[in-house]
C-alpha cells in the first residue's frame, strides 16, 4: 500500500520508511526462496557448537523431517500440514527460530514430542489471528492474486518446507471475490520517492530479495539489510536503541544512521523446549489424576477409620 501510494502521490511525501519490505508478485511465497532461508540457518548452526553437536546438516535434517514426519507420538495425532504451517509462522522471529529448529533437531533423533507441541501450538494459534487474514488478503491479493491463478502445484515437492502460508490460501485463489487494482500498479514503476527500505537477513515473511529488486527503480531508497533479523518484530525489538537511531535520523536528515547496530549471531538456545514441555503436558495428564485419585482414597480411608472410631 506504501508503495502504490508513493507511486500515485509522490508530491504528497517527504520521506517513507518501510520495515519488512515486500514487492510485487512476492505474496505467494515462493519455496525455492524459503529453502535457501532455511539454508542460512543450516550455515549457522554448523558454526554453533550446541546446534552442530545435534546435526552435521541441519538443512537435510529438517528435509528428512519434513518428508517423513510421523503420524502419531504416544497417543497424540500429528498433522504434518499443520505442523509445517506452524513452523513457517514460527520462522517469523529469532526466539522462535530457536525453538522450532530444536524441534527439527529433536525429531531428527528419532524424539517427535516436539512435533506433537508444534502440531498443537498451530492449531491453538493461527486461528486467533484469523480476525484479520481477510482483511490482509484482500490488500495482497489485489495485487498478486492473478499470480495464482493457473499455478500448478505449490505441494511440499523437493522442498525443504514447501510454503505452507500459500498452501493455506491457495484454495480460495480462483474465486477471491475482490477487484484487482490496475495492471501498472501490479508490478514496479520507477520512483524517486526517499525511501528508507529495512529487512532482516532472515525473514520468512518479506524475504530480503525484496531489497535487491527494488534497486533499479527506486532510485532515492536507503536500504539497510539486519543480518540474522527475522520480520519486523525483531526489528522493532532487538536493538531498540539503534532502531531508533536509524527511524530518526532518516527522518530528521534524510540519511538513516545504523552505526549503533552490532552483530547480534542467531542463539540456538530456546527459552521454551517444546519437546520438554510437551513432555511435562503428557506428565501432567497421567500425574494429576493419579494425584486427584490418591487424594480420593487418603480421604475415604480416614472418613472410614473416623466411623471405626466412633463405632
Amino acid at each position: 500500500m506504501a508503495q502504490t501510494y508513493a507511486y500515485m502521490r509522490p508530491q504528497s511525501l517527504r520521506r517513507v520508511i518501510q520495515i519488512g519490505v515486500n514487492t510485487p508478485g512476492h505474496f505467494l511465497y515462493d519455496p525455492a526462496v524459503i529453502d535457501k532461508m532455511i539454508g542460512r540457518i543450516s550455515e549457522l548452526c554448523a558454526q554453533d557448537a550446541s546446534c552442530s553437536s545435534r546435526t552435521g546438516n541441519f538443512a537435510q535434517t529438517m528435509f528428512t523431517v519434513t518428508h517423513n514426519m510421523p503420524r502419531r507420538w504416544l497417543f497424540f495425532n500429528i498433522d504434518p500440514d499443520t505442523v509445517r504451517l506452524g513452523t513457517q509462522f514460527m520462522l517469523y522471529s529469532d526466539a522462535d527460530i530457536s525453538t522450532i529448529v530444536d524441534v527439527y533437531l529433536a525429531a531428527g533423533q528419532g524424539d517427535a514430542s516436539g512435533l506433537f507441541m508444534g502440531n498443537l501450538m498451530a492449531k491453538l494459534l493461527v486461528p486467533a489471528d484469523s480476525w484479520r487474514y481477510g482483511d490482509i488478503y484482500s490488500k495482497g491479493g489485489s495485487a498478486d492474486l492473478d499470480k495464482y491463478r493457473g499455478l500448478e502445484s505449490i505441494s511440499l515437492g523437493n522442498h525443504i518446507l514447501g510454503a505452507p502460508h500459500t498452501e493455506l490460501v491457495f484454495p480460495m485463489a480462483e474465486q477471491w471475490p475482490i477487484e484487482l487494482i490496475p495492471q501498472e500498479l501490479r508490478g514496479f514503476q520507477e520512483s524517486n520517492v526517499e525511501m528508507l527500505l529495512i529487512n532482516g537477513t532472515l525473514d520468512f515473511s518479506t524475504p530480503p530479495t525484496a531489497l535487491d529488486e527494488a534497486k533499479p527503480y527506486w532510485h532515492k531508497a536507503q536500504m539497510v539489510l539486519l543480518p540474522e533479523f527475522s520480520h519486523v518484530g525483531d526489528e522493532y525489538t532487538l536493538q531498540q536503541g539503534a532502531f531508533e537511531r536509524l527511524i530518526t535520523s532518516y527522518l530528521d536528515t534524510g540519511v538513516g544512521d545504523a552505526s549503533l547496530y552490532v552483530y547480534q549471531p542467531l542463539s540456538f538456545k530456546p527459552a521454551m523446549s517444546m519437546p520438554v514441555l510437551a513432555k511435562l503436558l503428557v506428565a501432567a495428564i497421567i500425574v494429576v489424576p493419579l494425584l486427584i485419585a490418591l487424594i480420593i482414597v487418603v480421604i475415604v480411608r480416614r472418613i472410614r477409620r473416623r466411623r471405626t472410631v466412633q463405632a
